[in-house]
């Protein structure tokens, strides 16, 4: 990779970094009310990029928020602050209603319809020397320390099911495929993952502190349409007890 590559992707890196990052967020294209079920929960544009659309809507009679990419790419997020050992499973819901459009023939990009994005805390000492002058270079942006790893649970019908993809951009950020072919878009899909262990599949190591939740749909790549419907986003324990920072939009939050 040449100098001008590396700084084209040194900066895309960032661009993602800033969404976990606990920062002022700046002015949504369509105002989403943050209240309610949306307390704590902020939107967060990506530089250089135009703005997803984040609506209260429902499906089928169930609310959810409704995600609309033109061509763009933000996210709705939350910080948290929950021990990895507290956490045993994760639920959630989603409503696909277009995917991105990819070329017939063209290598898959990163674009999804539908992503639960989740920041851990961890060893910054265990980082390569590229991450750590990235992490760096993000805290001097945003005044904010990034997640030290990131998983993402996305929807993808390009892929196969539950395999796990390494960015290109950066092994701090690693997807799980857990929907996309089937069942087909236009129908609620619901989701329990083990979170803990989702994340050693995907790393190879447990994970820290979660400290952050995000809804993320975005077509920028492909210059195409995407929308999806979040329902709730439910975290427990290991009793079975919802854990605080879920997102319910159907029922109080605990």
């Amino acid at each position: 990779m040449g100098p001008t590559s590396w700084r084209h992707g040194l900066v895309a890196f960032v661009c993602v970094l800033l969404s976990a990052c606990a920062s002022t967020p700046q002015p949504p294209v369509e105002a989403l009310p943050l209240t309610g079920p949306l307390q704590g929960w902020s939107l967060r544009p990506l530089p250089g990029k135009a703005q997803t659309r984040y609506v209260l809507s429902a499906r089928e009679g169930r609310a959810c928020v409704q995600a609309t990419s033109e061509g763009s790419a933000s996210l709705l997020r939350r910080t948290l602050d929950l021990p990895s050992g507290q956490i045993a499973r994760i639920e959630f819901d989603w409503w696909i209603d277009a995917g991105p459009v990819v070329p017939s023939g063209e290598q898959p990009p990163d674009d999804a319809a539908a992503r639960i994005v989740l920041g851990f805390e961890g060893d910054e000492a265990r980082l390569s020397v590229k991450d750590r002058l990235m992490f760096e270079l993000a805290r001097t942006i945003t005044g904010e320390s990034p997640p030290y790893a990131s998983l993402i649970y996305a929807w993808d019908a390009r892929q196969v099911q539950d395999v796990t993809l390494i960015s290109e951009r950066s092994d701090r950020l690693r997807k799980i495929v857990v929907a996309g072919a089937e069942p087909p878009p236009g129908r609620w899909l619901h989701l329990s993952r083990d979170l803990g262990a989702d994340f050693r599949q995907a790393y190879g190591e447990a994970p820290g502190r979660l400290v952050g939740l995000g809804l993320m749909t975005d077509s920028d790549n492909t210059s195409s349409r995407a929308q999806a419907c979040y329902g709730d986003v439910r975290l427990y324990d290991a009793q079975g007890r919802l854990l605080q920072g879920s997102l319910l939009l159907s029922s109080p939050a605990p």
